[in-house]
């Protein structure tokens, strides 16, 4: 049997894990970038060694694009999302949090909620970073050298789009006024 939950968390039960997050943020700038990532991946491995819930699975599939996120040598963002992303990956590095992570099925929920926190923070670079990857598993033959470029190319993609749009607006817009400029009854 399984059990659908959705939480709707309002600020106040979402105070102490912003209070973490902000936390991990602030000791995570004190650790060296690589070394963080370290402990993050160590942590993903000691992980996988044991059976996790279908969420805990899915987080840490988030993790891994976080991961990309925060080192992807093509895609940098802005500062305060780098700072976010990093915040949630030291939390998730520490097993010792709100919940402690040993606890087979509860364990990571804190995690999980921090890291879903971080994202909302990183905001439309978290959601650039995805069409980002997206668009270069979906054309690797395009070569894009770093963000900018790919932001033109995908302002070219959405310009040649929206002229497509108009003119099937247009050609919609003249069908429907030659079908309508005809008189609809017949006066004798």
């Amino acid at each position: 049997m399984s059990l659908n939950l959705q939480l709707n968390l309002d600020e106040c039960a979402l105070a102490p894990f912003e209070s973490a997050l902000d936390a991990s943020s602030t000791a995570g700038a004190a650790q060296s970038t690589g070394d963080l990532l370290r402990a993050v991946r160590q942590h993903v491995v000691a992980l996988g060694e044991r059976s996790s819930p279908a969420y805990v699975r899915a987080h840490v599939a988030t993790v891994h694009r976080m991961i990309d996120f925060v080192e992807h040598p093509e895609f940098s963002s802005e500062r305060s999302a780098r700072d976010a992303a990093l915040g949630a990956l030291s939390y998730f590095a520490e097993p010792q949090d709100l919940i402690p992570d040993e606890d087979p099925n509860f364990g990571l929920l804190d995690d999980a909620i921090v890291l879903d926190l971080a994202i909302t923070r990183c905001g439309s670079a978290w959601q650039a970073f995805n069409e980002f990857v997206e668009f270069r598993r979906a054309h690797p033959a395009i070569e894009v050298k770093d963000r900018a470029a790919w932001m033109a190319a995908r302002l070219d993609e959405l310009k040649l789009a929206l002229r497509h749009r108009k003119r099937s607006e247009r050609l919609a817009d003249r069908r429907y006024f030659a079908a309508t400029a005809l008189p609809m009854f017949r006066m004798n």
